[in-house]
């Protein structure tokens, strides 16, 4: 007997996982701003990016158990601020409020001088505010006109009514005619 050689088929199955994020906004104070920090790009980005992360998912795993990560989302001026989200799987557990993810990061940093392993952080600057504006963009005039639109449109109907019920297209029509008056006369009265 010879000795064959076998082939196994491989598959991959790919699972998504439903997610919920929340936003995280911090300060920190021991990090310069400069323009390769707006380029996603760069080395300085990519570095200050990874060793954020790398402070942050181990505060929110230890608290929140569903916790995926963290992702830094961008860097703006004012020393360095930071943008990131939190990421969390939906349906493995209660998902935190903003205001327990701001205060998860400050209960961890008020331990350790402020400090986020080799990054300052301003405690004061911690929040978790959605970045989505709260007013909506939809201008308010513009919710006057379409009231004022559809109470017209309801209330054609109505004066449509009023008018066939009050003869009032009759009474205009004969005082908009372009009949002559004259035209009307008694032929018995002799106008000369």
């Amino acid at each position: 007997t010879s000795a064959r050689p076998t082939t196994a088929a491989s598959s991959t199955t790919t699972t998504t996982v439903a997610t919920v994020t929340r936003p995280l906004t911090f300060k920190v104070l021991n990090k310069d701003y400069n323009n390769s920090l707006a380029s996603p790009t760069s080395d300085y980005y990519k570095g200050l990016k990874s060793e954020t992360e790398n402070a942050l998912t181990p505060i929110y795993k230890k608290q929140f158990h569903n916790c995926i990560g963290a992702e830094v989302t961008a860097f703006s001026k004012g020393s360095v601020i930071v943008d990131a989200d939190i990421k969390f799987q939906s349906g493995a557990g209660v998902i935190p409020s903003n205001e327990q993810i701001a205060d998860a990061l400050r209960s961890d940093v008020s331990t350790t001088g402020d400090m986020l392993n080799a990054l300052q952080l301003d405690s004061t600057s911690i929040q978790s505010v959605s970045t989505t504006n709260s007013s909506s963009t939809f201008p308010d005039y513009a919710i006057a006109i379409i009231v004022m639109g559809i109470l017209a449109i309801l209330m054609i109907p109505i004066l449509i009514f009023l008018a066939l019920k009050t003869n009032v297209c009759r009474k205009l029509g004969r005082a908009l005619s372009l009949k002559s008056p004259y035209n009307e006369i008694d032929p018995s009265v002799n106008v000369l």
